[in-house]
């Protein structure tokens, strides 16, 4: 599977423990006293899936970032294209910023150098003007400019 749906994946594997761990919780004897050691590892399994299912999560936010970002271009690949442009674009630029909002900011830039869309050069143009949107959509006010400013303009 590619990097991008690991954790997914892992996260399945890794459900029937987690949830046998917490159906039966810890392992016991049949005296009833719960065995230490295997308690413990069942507890590891459950934060190891935690932290998959973190992970996993995390990489949706992502995936549905691009998309809120780049409508056109999801709608000119099409869902399977954009799915998987999705997930290699997040295996080669992982979020780096605590915010969600600056990611996709590399994608135009992805999209003139990477294998499969290089040779279309408007794939990365829509790209990079989805992406100017955004940031004027986010960018602060600037002062109006009054009404007498204007009149000083000539009419050519």
């Amino acid at each position: 599977m590619a990097k991008g749906g690991g954790a997914i994946r892992e996260v399945l594997d890794l459900r029937p423990g987690v949830e046998r761990a917490i159906l039966v919780g810890a392992a016991r004897r049949g005296n009833g006293a719960p065995r230490v050691e295997e308690h413990l590892a069942e507890l590891a399994q459950h934060d190891q899936a935690e932290a998959l299912v973190e992970a996993a999560l995390e990489e949706v936010r992502l995936l549905e970032a691009l998309d809120s970002n780049y409508p056109v271009l999801h709608a000119w690949l099409g869902d399977e294209e954009f799915e998987k442009l999705d997930l290699t674009y997040l295996a080669d630029y992982p979020s780096a910023h605590f915010s969600i909002r600056y990611f996709g900011h590399r994608l135009p830039e992805y999209l003139t150098t990477a294998q499969d869309y290089r040779d279309r050069s408007y794939v990365g143009e829509m790209a990079a003007l989805e992406w100017a949107m955004s940031e004027a959509f986010d960018a602060e006010d600037s002062a109006v400019v009054a009404l007498e400013d204007m009149a000083t303009v000539a009419p050519e």
